[in-house]
């Protein structure tokens, strides 16, 4: 699967490859994201629910 999504963290613009994230956690409203090539794990402000729902849809592209 090679869905991205864009983010802004702290001013910076970052896009992710979901196709490189092996896990997700749950954590309060946000998601902490773990990586296929041992990249540090990544804390994102977004819903588990709204990244799950982007991660089912195959129509479905974000940026934000």
């Amino acid at each position: 699967m090679n869905k991205f999504i864009e983010i802004t963290e702290n001013g910076k613009r970052i896009l992710i490859n979901l196709g490189c994230v092996i896990r997700i956690e749950d954590y309060r409203k946000q998601c902490i994201l773990h990586f296929i090539d041992g990249t540090p794990p990544l804390t994102i402000n977004l819903a588990y629910e709204s990244l799950k729902s982007i991660l089912q849809d195959p129509n479905h592209s974000m940026y934000g």
